[in-house]
């Protein structure tokens, strides 16, 4: 199997290899080349073969992996109709390749994250996540005279979805300063009407520096 693909925004190539067993509706093969060229999101390739067995009543993977640079996002998946797993990962995404989306407002960005994220896809998902982020900072420009400069020492974001609730905490650390959150949603009341569903949580600013205030302020 050949494809290629070609879009003003992207370009992706992929050759597979594989045999179709049509008594049991089963493909097997591996993908030998995936490339993906994201123009001003940089030129992504395979880093190993991936193996692939695919059928209606079971598809799994082994680990796919696109690279670019430093920067890889991973994907596994074992899916059979009474549950499975799946596996994502992204490492050292540098905050950089945002510049092509950010708004002209943000002058300067510094950082990176990384995540972690499981998914059991039984007959009732539950999934966790687990963010990263690196220490960096943001320069954002209020008018041609006033900007804000926000240096931070890294954080993360924690997330876990399972039978009682949807639990998550972000905690951002700045300086002398810092923002932690929680929340946390019932799982039964979220699976009946997400829109309705209780939220009970907090968030806490501990700022002990003023000084971005300054950038608001008319002198």
């Amino acid at each position: 199997i050949h494809l290629a693909v070609a879009h003003e925004l992207a370009g992706l190539t992929l050759d597979a290899k594989g045999s179709l067993d049509l008594d049991k509706q089963q493909w097997q093969g591996k993908i030998g080349t995936l490339d993906l060229d994201g123009k001003q999101w940089g030129q992504w390739g395979l880093k190993t073969p991936v193996t692939l067995s695919a059928s209606p009543e079971a598809v799994k993977t082994s680990e796919l992996c696109l690279q670019e640079g430093g920067t890889a996002l991973c994907a596994q998946a074992d899916w059979k109709p009474d549950g499975g797993t799946a596996k994502l990962t992204l490492n050292d995404l540098s905050f950089d390749r945002l510049k092509p989306i950010l708004p002209d407002e943000i002058t300067e960005l510094q950082g990176g994250i990384a995540l972690v994220a499981n998914a059991v896809l039984g007959p009732t998902l539950t999934a966790k996540l687990d963010l990263s982020m690196k220490p960096g900072r943001i320069t954002y420009l209020i008018d041609e005279v006033h900007q804000v400069r926000l240096t931070y020492q890294g954080g993360g974001l924690k997330a876990n979805y399972d039978h009682k609730a949807l639990a998550a905490t972000l905690k951002l650390n700045m300086e002398d300063s810092g923002i932690d959150a929680a929340l946390n949603v019932p799982r039964p009341a979220l699976d009946k009407d997400p829109l309705s569903a209780p939220l009970k949580g907090k968030l806490d600013f501990d700022f002990k520096q003023l000084g971005l205030l300054t950038a608001f302020v008319p002198q």
